[in-house]
């Protein structure tokens, strides 16, 4: 099978299915939903390893590590795409840019690192300061002012927003690079990915125990949130699955710019269109998505 086929799957199953979802999902009883996600994920892994059967190899512990690391940029995740799927979107391609730096400084693949991938680096960080500034002081002046209208409150994302954005990117960005290296070392795909959500699982675990469990106003999550649930579960093990396979069959520097403007153009339209989101963008935010969109194309020009 060819990468370009499986970089197109991951798109479709990634940013096409699994985020859209996230955002649907995140609205309500969010804790039980996102630990519910990773259990089904670690099921879905360990039953496709009892029937397709995998050898052992060796780094598990590393890849267990990598996915408890993992599931708190997941956890951002959800918090960031619950504000903005749209703003995320434009934002996501910053966890881009680090395993790019990280290949040409460590692997030596230089040739890849130049003015375009530094100029879009710039113009993406420009546009997420821009956005943060924008509304913080759209905080700052409405903090007291009980009049605010709805409207108002709708337009301005919480500053939390980007805390979540900038630790996903630190961890995401370290992960996806660490990926290249495990492919490298020929670790198999099935014992990978049962290290990884076990890992994932675990985290997930660990951080709804320590951001207080499931609140009493949570409400209990129906069939319909169990059947969503699995299909997320589902998209996301395919989706990375299809990563880990596609750092396998090409260079990390030639997929990485086509993930890069298809995670931030896909769930961005979607966000926009689908979710309404374009409705709470004023003239500064139009400004600020044509500044990161510019980077992500200078990027994916690199």
């Amino acid at each position: 099978m060819s990468w370009q086929l499986i970089v197109a799957l991951r798109l479709f199953t990634a940013y096409v299915v699994a985020q859209p979802l996230v955002k649907l999902l995140s609205k309500t009883s969010m804790p039980q939903k996102f630990l519910l996600q990773f259990l089904f994920c670690l099921v879905i892994v360990s039953v496709s390893q009892f029937f397709i059967g995998s050898s052992g190899s060796n780094g598990l512990l590393g890849i267990v590590a990598m996915g408890f690391a993992s599931s708190t940029a997941a956890y951002c995740q959800w918090r960031a795409i619950s504000y903005s799927l749209s703003k995320y979107a434009l934002f996501s391609t910053l966890d881009d840019i680090i395993p790019i730096v990280l290949t040409a400084c460590i692997l030596g693949d230089h040739q890849y690192f130049n003015v375009w991938v530094v100029s879009g680096s710039v113009l993406t960080f420009a546009a997420f300061l821009l956005f943060a500034v924008g509304d913080y002081r759209k905080a700052r002046v409405h903090k007291d002012d009980v009049s605010t209208s709805a409207t108002t409150r709708a337009s301005r994302t919480p500053l939390a927003f980007y805390g979540y954005v900038l630790w996903l990117t630190i961890v995401w960005g370290v992960v996806r690079f660490l990926l290249r290296y495990f492919a490298l070392n020929d670790v198999p795909k099935m014992p990978f990915l049962g290290a990884w959500y076990t890992g994932a699982a675990f985290g997930a675990l660990a951080i709804i125990l320590v951001t207080g469990g499931v609140k009493t106003e949570d409400k209990p999550l129906t069939s319909r949130d169990i059947r969503l649930v699995f299909v997320l579960a589902v998209a996301i093990v395919v989706s990375f699955l299809f990563e880990y396979w596609g750092v396998i069959l090409a260079p990390l520097l030639k997929t990485q710019p086509i993930y890069l403007l298809g995670e931030m153009i896909l769930p961005a339209v979607i966000g926009l269109i689908f979710f309404g989101e374009r409705k709470h963008l004023g003239r500064l935010g139009w400004w600020c998505f044509a500044i990161g969109a510019l980077g992500g194309v200078l990027l994916f020009l690199s």
